[in-house]
């Protein structure tokens, strides 16, 4: 079973440093620093930090609204801020170390993790299950799921047959929020996260003719410490557990235990004696993983999908431009693909054989154009073939 564990979201509450001004500390070790034109409910300033000049790196929001103190009764301490990280760090090899590295140049101190997605992305799971065959019986009751009662199941119905490509437990505030979902589908419909893509590649993932499925928990505050260490479970997730990708998978198996838990309905009437399926390997010693050490940074938009298939739609137009123009459209958009990194989305949108070139039109009878002999000469002797 290839399988990568992941760090997909990072936030973290600080507190600043007193007597420094966070914005001149950060241009003074190299960052780009730009004050976003909006705030939050809880924050006056929402800081965008980029490494050099373009390299989105983390967002800094600061300055409470609500302060508390000794003559108010807010909501946050002064100096209180929250770090997230942009997404292609989440993925690099130390993240747990790259986090604490941000937060010592912006000059804040770590108070705790805000909120934290764990994620594992693969093709099967550990027992040699399609996850398609997981989610069709969790929707037809023949598998049931131990605890998180309340789901929303997505799908469609363009197959021709109910396809379930996602479903969802508890919710978005819930202190764990679980999300098993087609994870290819969601790259190749909203945005292609190029650096995701780079780690399947390195774990050997069939990206031409398997999807890539993910089970996600987001935990918020007071989920990262309800675990329990004396069954194995965390007590309490911290920066310093994600400098280890080891402890990474450790993290997201506890969660998965808990979390995310399958019983074949028919073996026997009350749920919690039923048959546990076996979704993923509980014994996190038993496979040591480790992601690209570097990855690309760039992600393909949903305008940029467009703007490629439109040229190609318009390529097709052989009433409305020439040959010549056509080819020129076709050219631009297959270069739009090369400098986007949008090849591995073309191939699951199209398939791989998706190079055709724009058809020039046929001519009649063409090598007696050449040889200057008219149309309705009988005498012409040569097969005459259509030039494509």
């Amino acid at each position: 079973m290839k399988i990568g564990y992941f760090v997909d979201w990072l936030e973290i509450y600080c507190i600043e440093w007193k007597d420094i001004d966070i914005k001149d500390r950060l241009e003074k070790r190299g960052y780009r620093v730009e004050v976003m034109p909006y705030t939050t409910r809880v924050y006056g300033q929402v800081l965008q930090v980029y490494k050099g000049k373009s390299e989105p790196y983390f967002t800094i929001c600061r300055l409470p609204l609500s302060v508390r103190s000794n003559d108010s009764s807010g909501i946050l301490k002064a100096g209180s801020c929250h770090i997230k990280l942009h997404n292609h760090l989440c993925y690099v090899e130390n993240v747990g170390a790259v986090a604490m590295q941000c937060c010592k140049d912006a000059g804040v101190t770590i108070q705790n993790i805000s909120r934290i997605d764990l994620c594992a992305d693969f093709q099967y799971f550990y027992n040699g299950m399609h996850p398609s065959t997981l989610i069709k019986g969790f929707a037809s009751e023949k598998y049931l799921k131990i605890g998180q009662p309340r789901f929303t199941l997505h799908g469609t119905t363009e197959k021709g047959y109910n396809y379930y490509n996602s479903v969802l437990f508890g919710s978005k505030t819930s202190s764990v929020y679980t999300r098993f979902y087609e994870k290819s589908l969601e790259m190749k419909e909203v945005a292609q996260k190029d650096w995701i893509v780079d780690c399947w590649k390195d774990l050997g993932f069939d990206l031409e003719d398997k999807q890539v499925w993910r089970v996600e928990f987001a935990v918020h505050g007071p989920g990262r410490k309800m675990l329990d260490r004396k069954t194995a479970e965390v007590q309490e997730i911290t920066v310093q557990d994600l400098c280890s990708r080891d402890r990474i998978k450790a993290l997201f198996i506890s969660l998965a235990k808990r979390y995310f838990v399958f019983t074949k309905a028919d073996t026997a009437t009350r749920k919690y004696n039923q048959e546990h399926l076996v979704l993923f390997d509980m014994n996190p010693d038993v496979e040591k993983y480790s992601p690209l050490p570097a990855v690309r940074k760039t992600i393909t938009t949903r305008t940029t999908k467009q703007v490629y298939e439109y040229l190609i739609k318009e390529s097709e137009s052989s009433h409305v431009y020439s040959f010549e123009e056509r080819m020129r459209l076709w050219h631009v958009a297959k270069n739009i693909a090369t400098h986007h990194n949008l090849r591995q989305w073309v191939e699951w949108k199209h398939g791989p054989n998706n190079a055709d070139m724009p058809i020039e039109e046929p001519v009649d009878k063409p090598i007696t154009q050449v040889q200057g002999h008219d149309h309705d000469n009988e005498n012409v002797t040569i097969e005459q073939k259509e030039i494509w």
